[in-house]
């Protein structure tokens, strides 16, 4: 069986601090609409990454970021995948 170790510290009202085994993550706002800076900064290292031509370094960050947040920015696009909309018929 395997362990995971991770720890959130709150510094402040609406900010915390992220801890796991292997990295560290600021999220800023209300619970349920939290802006993480972990998230953004591996978008940007894969946008990086895509204009230097290291597609499998993209492919990975952008899996990261598109587990943990399916609409973020154009991370589907990016992947080649279509978000699934929801529609309401009346």
């Amino acid at each position: 069986m395997a362990f995971r170790f991770w720890c959130r510290v709150r510094l402040a009202p609406g900010v915390t601090l992220n801890l796991s085994k292997s990295t560290a993550s600021l999220s800023f706002g209300p619970r349920g609409a939290k802006f993480s800076v972990l998230r953004q900064l591996r978008y940007e290292r894969a946008v990086r990454n895509d204009q230097v031509g290291s597609k499998a370094q993209m492919r990975r960050e952008l899996g990261r970021v598109y587990a943990e947040d399916p609409s973020f920015e154009d991370v589907s696009r990016r992947l080649g995948l279509k978000l699934r909309e929801c529609a309401v018929s009346q």
